[in-house]
């Protein structure tokens, strides 16, 4: 069972997107899990499992960075002070994110990339 399947939308969403998007209006720090887990199900094959996914307080030039570990483990750090504030505005983060996972998919399914 994946986890489109498994997670429970509540009354009144049409999507887990806006369910996220409401959300993302009403709280200061995103929770991002299972939007992660829904995108890489929908547009990466279940294949970013794996990644961790953080946020962090020093990232502040940049809103987000990924990385891939020498042992082969990917990272994606979201800016905390860009990103985690309660006006920004949630398609900036969910656009964010999907760029950081593209970056993810990208060299773990190709590490000559």
């Amino acid at each position: 069972q994946t986890f489109s399947q498994k997670f429970q939308l509540p009354a009144g969403f049409k999507s887990l997107e806006d369910y996220f998007y409401y959300n993302n209006k009403t709280q200061t720090k995103y929770e991002l899990t299972d939007l992660f887990k829904y995108y890489n199900e929908t547009f990466f094959e279940g294949i970013l499992s794996d990644t961790v996914l953080r946020w962090s307080n020093k990232l502040k030039v940049s809103s987000a960075n990924t990385y891939l570990s020498v042992g082969g483990n990917c990272y994606i750090t979201l800016s905390a002070p860009i990103l985690g504030g309660a006006d920004i505005d949630p398609n900036d983060l969910k656009a964010t994110l999907l760029h950081e996972m593209i970056h993810a998919y990208l060299w773990k399914t190709n590490p000559h990339c």
